[in-house]
């Protein structure tokens, strides 16, 4: 599966994967030009301590999204002709993000059923007023792969929030849930972290698993 994703996709999951490994939800996001380029990438890192410069953590609002928005040098970029990929659907917060800016297009690799919150793009006048293009997910197996990602990293919580959280998840995707649930029994996910598996090692073996 690795091989067959385009760059901006690889950068998403590889932040993806360094947050999940720095104990973050494994959510990650990049901005591309037009033609594809990528001008900025970010990661959540609502659990992590530290960043650099500018960028958010520690906190509630250090989603990927918006940490790619503030990495973003944004007296050379020309906002509507920019693209925003991220692994997960946004939330409320990183649509919001996204109409401020005024991007012209987002990319969004999985569904999040218990937080995405695409359909705000047009909530009100203003938001409808931006235009803003979205493109859901388009590979059904790569879906399955970050939604089972984020369901381990609730599991492994351990608490009454992120259990409901992984059981709204599922209404959307439920091999993903279910395939992240083998992978918090089997502990398979976190030992991968510990042992320092590359990101692509990685999400090639869970999309073998996807495909049995």
């Amino acid at each position: 599966m690795w091989d067959s994703l385009a760059e901006p996709w690889q950068i998403c999951i590889a932040e993806a994967w360094i947050a999940y490994c720095r104990g973050s939800l494994p959510i990650g996001a990049a901005v591309t030009d037009r033609e594809g380029r990528v001008l900025a990438r970010g990661r959540n890192r609502i659990f992590e301590q530290d960043a650099e410069g500018r960028l958010l953590c520690g906190n509630r609002l250090a989603h990927a999204e918006v940490n790619a928005l503030i990495s973003l040098d944004w007296s050379t970029v020309d906002p509507r002709s920019s693209v925003l990929y991220t692994t997960t659907e946004p939330c409320a917060f990183c649509v919001g993000a996204v109409r401020q800016t005024r991007l012209g297009e987002v990319h969004y690799a999985s569904r999040d059923s218990a937080a995405g919150s695409i359909t705000l793009f047009e909530a009100t006048p203003w938001m409808h007023r931006g235009q803003v293009r979205v493109v859901g997910p388009t590979l059904p197996h790569l879906e399955v792969v970050l939604i089972a990602m984020l369901a381990e990293f609730g599991f492994a919580q351990d608490d009454e929030n992120t259990t409901s959280w992984c059981e709204r998840l599922a209404e959307a995707v439920p091999r993903g849930v279910a395939l992240g649930a083998d992978l918090h029994q089997s502990g398979e996910l976190q030992a991968w972290r510990r042992e320092e598996r590359d990101c692509a090692w990685v999400i090639d073996e869970l999309a073998v698993r996807v495909g049995k």
